[in-house]
């Protein structure tokens, strides 16, 4: 239950921390947090006891803020609650205002706890902090035999991108408990180092199907050729989601020697893979001998919406005109991201009524679809007054800022640009 916003009085919203509704109460913390009253920070400490975790976060945040140094110790004893959401909450309380206070007491329970929810949440929290200090502390947490603290450090070090981990993230890769080599291997994708690519295949051959897709997706995003051979042969993997993972993957290389691998999957049992490997084709945008007619097989035939889909707006990468109705269609789509992607894979049709079914996306309710049809209109004349007009109207009045900006440099990129009154 919230309240209106007027200002109450300082002590009106210290008994409303006591209300029987939760509701009353978390809108009374957040509205003490924003008073940054130092008187407000016992009482919001004793909040941190509160059996409605919503409440108990609102607290955290309104500590955060505070910038007292006496939030911090209560916020430390969090680390061991047994809500992961309460500790991941706390655990982000000390950056900025409470940084200084914090930093001491984090490395010694980062480094020494003998608590594994204390220690993981520690390192999670450090991880904000300088990456000169971060790093080596994290380093360390990965040669915990605790797997969430094992787990947590290669989260923390992949995030920060940390180079001098990749010897300890290969160590660590050779843990056989399925959280912690997903963790690793998606550390080592961030890393981007090809040195890791050898020790990621080998131990492809013996991971779980989980692990499997987190390796394969690590070997695509350090993006080097070589790992392309393990990808393809991933495509035959007995698991589908292992399957799907490998033509994503072979999407992101775009090598076209992964065609031959991909067009079999089209017909593939499961829907997730037939979706991954039209979208994979797609992507790699290579007329090859077979794709063109494998894909209008899928437009034409299989029962799943999203193959269909997917199958259309490859075969507009391929500027094939059967994709042209399905597109069209697909702009009415439910789904934001159908919307938004079939407003860009419609661009390569250069032709009366696409344009002006691209100009009406400008209207659309999520500014995602609305900011691809800014772009998507690049391919139109800039002379055209409907495609200036609409843009012109975009760039001075979109409730987004993203979307008018886009449409102040597209229009920017014309020889003829409109008087947008500034």
């Amino acid at each position: 239950m919230s309240y209106p916003n007027e200002e109450m009085p300082f002590n009106a919203l210290i008994t409303r921390l006591s209300h029987q509704e939760a509701g009353v109460r978390q809108d009374a913390a957040r509205r003490l947090g924003e008073t940054g009253n130092a008187e407000a920070v016992e009482p919001l400490i004793g909040l941190l006891n509160d059996p409605d975790s919503r409440v108990r976060k609102t607290a955290i945040d309104a500590l955060s803020i505070s910038g007292d140094s006496r939030a911090v110790p209560p916020l430390l004893n969090l680390f061991s609650d047994p809500d992961p959401g309460i500790r991941l909450t706390a655990a982000a309380a000390f950056v900025p205002t409470l940084r200084a206070f914090a930093l001491d007491p984090l490395i010694q329970l980062a480094s020494s706890s003998i608590d594994p929810r204390v220690r993981s949440t520690a390192l999670w929290a450090l991880h904000e902090f300088d990456p000169g200090i971060a790093v080596p502390i994290l380093i360390e947490g990965l040669k915990s035999q605790d797997g969430e603290v094992k787990s947590t450090a290669a989260e923390a070090l992949g995030i920060l991108r940390a180079t001098s981990s990749l010897d300890a993230l290969l160590a660590a890769l050779h843990d056989e408990r399925e959280h912690v080599q997903t963790q690793v291997a998606l550390a080592l994708g961030q890393l981007g180092d090809a040195r890791a690519i050898d020790p990621l295949v080998n131990r492809l051959e013996r991971a779980t199907t989980e692990a499997r897709c987190r390796i394969i997706e690590a070997l695509s995003a350090i993006g080097d050729a070589s790992a392309l051979q393990a990808i393809i042969r991933s495509l035959q993997d007995v698991q589908p989601a292992v399957r799907s993972a490998a033509a994503h993957a072979a999407a992101a290389l775009q090598d076209t020697s992964a065609i031959e691998a991909l067009l079999p999957l089209l017909g593939d049992a499961h829907a997730d893979v037939r979706q991954a490997a039209a979208f994979a084709l797609g992507s790699i945008a290579h007329n090859a001998d077979g794709v063109v007619e494998a894909l209008i097989a899928r437009l034409e035939h299989d029962m799943d919406n999203d193959v269909v889909f997917w199958s259309a707006w490859s075969l507009a990468r391929l500027k094939h005109p059967a994709a042209h109705p399905v597109l069209l269609n697909a702009l009415q789509a439910p789904e934001t991201y159908k919307r938004a992607r079939a407003v860009e894979a419609l661009s390569v049709f250069n032709d009366k009524q696409v344009k002006e079914s691209i100009i009406r996306m400008l209207d659309d309710g999520h500014w995602r679809v609305r900011e691809q049809a800014v772009i998507a209109l690049r391919v139109f004349d800039g002379g055209d007054p409907a495609v200036t007009d609409a843009l012109s109207r975009i760039a001075e009045s979109d409730t987004n800022p993203t979307v008018r900006a886009a449409a102040q440099n597209r229009l920017s990129g014309y020889h003829r640009r409109p008087d947008l009154g500034r």
